[in-house]
């Protein structure tokens, strides 16, 4: 016998027996606790048998007590000297108070998620003693998609009355009235950006979504730097580059100078150092966190995430990107739907904005006119729904290089509850520097072409405002 299996089990009997006797003495206080406590919760089988027939003759509509349960399980020819029933009635004679049942059952909820970590653990144990070759990776992940599954807590999650929620809601306005705040997000580092989305917003998923070289790790990386150094603390998970490539892309960013002397500084002129100086000490200042591990499923970033947000609370996760997940099972499309859909859960759970940057599919390349739409978004169908912002990223100088637009970013407002859906915001290219900028001047429309078959384009007077 290992020291593991002599470990006795997290249980409280007499916290089982407190919430059963407050149960059967008052039936009303079991909408205190069913939202959130279950017959599994209970380490004694006999209470969780009495737990579930408490709560189905209460669903019928009838009394739950000691006669009445004992009825219920003479009709079920359980005997009468069976300890089921020698049960009910110690129970029902119990003097626990009613009033605390809330307290009891927080005890026993405690209990059951103690046995049940404990038992994600022995599963562990055993499944990675008898690996049969199945990678470590795997057998972590799913650990802790289990542990995560059963990690958060539901207590006091249930419905809020409107005057709760109203009073919630006035405080805010009010807060952020006084204070003179003009965003009710997490400014983006855009101006109209922030503009038409009010920043980034606590709790929403954004996916920033484009072909390569269009930008997307450039935005994701830029947003998350401008967080940091703005004292809102940043999480960037990098699939792709590693924390070196990062560092290099931020401090070209702040810095501005040109990354090629940065990747070759052999090449670089001597009066770039104050600038370089200055990007060194901006980016080691922000309040940012890189991960850099490869191939991570979302359930582990997931895990990354939370511990990072109990260290000290987050602002924003911004992860590079979808597709360099790993979804070790074969049925992808699902697997990235519910992928994403833990990641949303994730912003709500810690309340802060998840940027997660998307590849396109190819599907845009073979069309006369190459700007995206969320069609072209892989696995598109669960990405859109979980969503709550899409924002699809196009240079037309990529796929033309003499194009009127060089240099421009368009960022295409594909889906969002309270965005323009269809307008388009305008950055300036300064990939040689790694940044994208605002545009101070209008998009270079030539008199004989039109935006026909866009909608109006923000700061931009040459649009037909006419056309759709």
């Amino acid at each position: 016998m290992t020291d593991a299996e002599t470990i006795l089990a997290p249980e409280s009997l007499e916290s089982e027996v407190a919430v059963l006797a407050a149960l059967m003495a008052d039936n009303r206080t079991l909408a205190q606790v069913a939202d959130w406590l279950t017959a599994e919760d209970f380490a004694s089988a006999a209470h969780r048998l009495l737990f579930g027939i408490v709560a189905e003759l209460v669903a019928r509509g009838l009394p739950a007590d000691a006669v009445t349960i004992g009825e219920h399980l003479g009709a079920q020819g359980v005997d009468p000297e069976t300890l089921a029933m020698r049960d009910v009635l110690r129970i029902a004679n119990s003097s626990y108070s009613t009033a605390n049942v809330a307290a009891y059952a927080e005890i026993v909820r405690e209990k059951s998620r103690l046995r049940k970590a404990m038992d994600v653990g022995a599963t562990l144990v055993r499944e990675a003693s008898t690996a049969r070759g199945r990678q470590a990776a795997d057998l972590i992940g799913e650990a802790a998609r289990t542990l995560l599954a059963m990690g958060g807590d539901t207590r006091g999650l249930g419905p809020v009355g409107a005057d709760a929620a109203v009073k919630s809601w006035y405080a805010d306005l009010t807060k952020r009235y006084e204070a003179g705040e003009r965003m009710s997000g997490l400014a983006t580092g855009w101006t109209d950006l922030d503009e038409v989305t009010d920043g980034w917003q606590p709790g929403d998923l954004i996916i920033v979504a484009g072909r390569p070289s269009m930008g997307k790790s450039v935005m994701g990386f830029q947003t998350a730097l401008h967080s940091g150094m703005h004292g809102r603390r940043a999480m960037l998970c990098s699939l792709e580059m590693r924390t070196d490539q990062v560092v290099r892309r931020m401090v070209a960013c702040v810095g501005r100078v040109g990354h090629t002397g940065l990747r070759k500084p052999h090449t670089m002129d001597e009066s770039a150092w104050p600038r370089v100086t200055f990007g060194v000490s901006e980016v080691r200042a922000a309040a940012l966190v890189i991960d850099d591990h490869a191939a991570l499923a979302p359930a582990q970033i997931v895990a990354r995430a939370r511990r990072e947000h109990m260290r000290s609370p987050l602002h924003l996760v911004v992860i590079d990107h979808l597709h360099e997940m790993k979804f070790p099972g074969r049925d992808r499309v699902n697997e990235i739907g519910d992928g994403v859909r833990e990641l949303k859960a994730l912003g709500k759970e810690i309340g802060c904005p998840v940027i997660l940057l998307a590849q396109l599919n190819r599907a845009n390349t073979a069309r006369t006119n190459q700007r995206p739409t969320m069609a072209d978004l892989r696995a598109s169908g669960s990405i859109e729904e979980a969503a709550d912002v899409i924002l699809l990223l196009h240079r037309e100088d990529y796929y033309v290089p003499d194009t009127h637009m060089r240099g421009i970013v368009e960022v295409v407002l594909a889906k969002g509850r309270d965005l323009p859906a269809g307008d388009t915001i305008y950055l300036q290219n300064r990939f040689d520097e790694l940044r994208l900028e605002d545009r101070t001047e209008p998009v270079p429309f030539p008199t004989e072409r039109t935006a026909r078959g866009r909608r109006p384009i923000r700061g931009n007077p040459h649009a037909d405002k006419g056309e759709q």
